[in-house]
């Protein structure tokens, strides 16, 4: 009897352990292979160290990759993928911490038809600069309020108080602009500012963090706040005016253009063969004080018995214009007061959000980057400093975060993030990170 019981629970034990491993026979479980992402992110690893591998001229291509196009950028990527089983890898690079290549400019306009007159002004305000061994270029894209969100601008210039009436319109959408990353350059100058105080206060006040503008502030010369501290956020827009230049175009029937800084008209002249120029550093004296200045040559001009330092950035091969530096030695530069009289300061009293002003605190340049965004006002002017100063401020305003090739990630991806440190005219260090995936 107990025989027979113990056999009947050996058989109920043996069906139950069957019963239980069966499926674990029939469909047996494996933990997912990570070994093609692991591959993947290998092929990228060794495609950015590639590219980072020093050239014949002690430099490599991922050290110059702002300076290169999308299709410069994916030909040489496409050499160290290779191969057919990498036919079904797409992939993205996406920089971070330089300034971009080609910045988009919003300007919306204020009269029926847009104002052509104004974009071609600032077509030829914004001109190209030659920075850190690049060029960084400006588009100026008309927009209208309501879908801001359709343009992909990187900054909003404004240049009138209409302009200004119509941000404190449509409030909400320009907050959510500046909290997804975007810019904006306020470009008028004190006295308007304060005409147009009571209308838009909010704007003034809680976008561009300004106070009420009042008093006339002190005389003197206008010169950058901090040339020297670079843990300051007013440093940055200082450090790129030293890299940003000033544009002259050559006229083609005279082979002249005019270089105009101080509020002074210098001659720039155009030699045959398009390597070098002539300048006139000496306004009340005929001719060219400087003669056969090429790519790299240094030249000083005097102003109110001070010695400022300029080089020859970048002349065109083709004798259209000439790009000439600031330089910070052996005096740091120093604009004209173009200043209207009102004073205006920042509304929380942080001297550190002023980069631009007199030695009597009358300011030029207020900047607030606030975790919504990047905006400034400049006290508006002409000229190739003032210019290069408005330059200078929509690069800052626009971020340091772009995609060098873009794509829509169709996968799971993986990323390959790459240190880079590079700069001519200053030290602009930034991450590279490429990310790849499978497209199927």
């Amino acid at each position: 009897m107990k025989k027979g019981f113990i056999h009947m629970v050996e058989i109920v034990l043996v069906s139950l352990v069957t019963i239980i491993s069966l499926p674990v026979l029939l469909y047996p479980w494996s933990e997912t292979s990570k070994w093609p992402d692991t591959l993947l992110y290998m092929k990228g690893d060794d495609v950015i160290a590639s590219l980072d591998e020093l050239n014949d001229s002690n430099g490599s291509f991922l050290q110059n990759i702002m300076g290169k196009n999308e299709s410069e950028i994916k030909y040489e990527i496409q050499k160290f993928l290779g191969g057919s089983q990498y036919n079904l890898v797409s992939y993205g690079i996406y920089s971070d911490g330089a300034i971009k290549n080609r910045i988009r400019v919003g300007f919306n306009c204020t009269t029926a038809g847009c104002n052509q007159s104004m974009i071609n002004y600032l077509r030829n305000v914004l001109t190209p600069c030659y920075v850190n061994g690049r060029y960084v270029s400006f588009d100026i894209i008309p927009f209208s309020y309501g879908k801001l969100d359709k343009y992909d601008l990187d900054v909003i210039f404004v240049n009138d108080t209409a302009q200004v009436d119509r941000i404190d319109k449509n409030i909400d959408e320009v907050k959510r602009f500046l909290s997804e990353g975007g810019g904006i350059i306020l470009f008028i100058n004190s006295k308007n500012l304060t005409i147009d105080w009571n209308a838009n206060r909010d704007v003034y006040s809680d976008i561009f963090g300004l106070s009420n503008p009042g008093g006339s502030g002190g005389s003197g010369y206008l010169s950058f706040t901090n040339p020297n501290d670079p843990t300051k956020k007013n440093y940055e827009i200082q450090k790129y005016f030293y890299g940003v230049g000033a544009y002259v175009e050559i006229d083609p029937a005279t082979n002249i253009g005019t270089l105009r800084i101080w509020d002074e008209d210098h001659d720039v002249e155009m030699n045959p063969g398009c390597t070098s120029v002539n300048v006139d550093t000496n306004i009340t004296t005929p001719g060219y004080e400087e003669n056969n200045l090429k790519e790299g040559d240094t030249f000083t001009m005097n102003f109110d018995n001070k010695e400022f330092n300029f080089s020859v950035e970048k002349i065109d091969k083709n004798c259209k214009y000439v790009i000439f530096n600031f330089l910070r030695k052996p005096t740091l530069f120093e604009f004209n007061d173009f200043t209207t009289a009102q004073k205006v300061k920042p509304i929380d009293d942080d001297f550190d959000r002023i980069v631009l002003e007199t030695s009597g605190d009358k300011c030029a340049l207020i900047i607030n980057n606030t975790a919504a965004g990047r905006v400034a006002w400049v006290h508006d002017g002409n000229g190739n400093d003032v210019y290069a100063l408005l330059k200078s401020s929509i690069i800052w305003a626009s971020g340091s975060g772009w995609w060098n090739v873009l794509r829509t990630i169709t996968g799971e991806q993986v990323k390959v993030s790459y240190f880079v440190s590079s700069g001519e005219e200053f030290h602009e260090p930034y991450w590279v990170e490429m990310t790849l995936w499978y497209v199927y």
